[in-house]
């Protein structure tokens, strides 16, 4: 398994569980109230993304990935922005605790809300379920890769926080 397959697995998953108005989709990680405020227009959604992973070595790497899925909601006919989260909300954690998600079990579930009052005067509504799933990664053959050619460093020798010096380095070897 590798990270973007477990994250499209985890949106596969959610998305069985949620109604269809909902979207659901994979998100790089946290963001920012601009970028809340464009997935606002979207809402309702749950927006999944990867957040952790502590890595033991070996010949597959494995550990408890740490993931999100960040539940936005707004109002709606006969429910507030902050009830239709809850209910959102409600339905994804009973599942994940009792099913898991992509026939793993979660633990170590944890919701926030984390309503804004920035985002409350638009109507919105923002909550975060947090769990964690083993996981193990396959390492990738060399091949898999790609070329690695070319490497710049800068060199701080004096530690003062000025670099003396700069070395681009290419490295020739097989390509594809």
């Amino acid at each position: 398994m590798d990270l973007p397959s477990y994250r499209a697995g985890l949106v596969t998953a959610i998305k069985a569980i949620v109604p269809d108005k909902v979207a659901v989709q994979a998100h790089p990680g946290r963001f920012d109230l601009a970028q809340l405020k464009t997935y606002a227009l979207k809402a309702p959604c749950v927006l999944v993304a990867l957040l952790n992973l502590p890595l033991a070595g070996g010949a597959m790497v494995s550990g408890p990935i740490e993931a999100a899925a960040y539940l936005l909601t707004k109002n709606v006919r006969g429910a507030s922005h902050d009830e239709a989260n809850l209910r959102l909300s409600d339905g994804l954690l009973q599942v994940m605790a009792l099913q898991g998600l992509n026939g793993v079990a979660c633990g170590g579930i944890r919701w926030g809300n984390l309503y804004n009052g920035a985002l409350g005067d638009e109507g919105v509504s923002l909550s975060a379920i947090a769990f964690r799933q083993s996981l193990s990664l396959d390492m990738p053959e060399q091949g898999d890769l790609g070329d690695f050619t070319t490497l710049f460093a800068l060199f701080d020798v004096a530690n003062d926080g000025k670099p003396e010096a700069e070395s681009t380095i290419s490295i020739e070897g097989p390509s594809a």
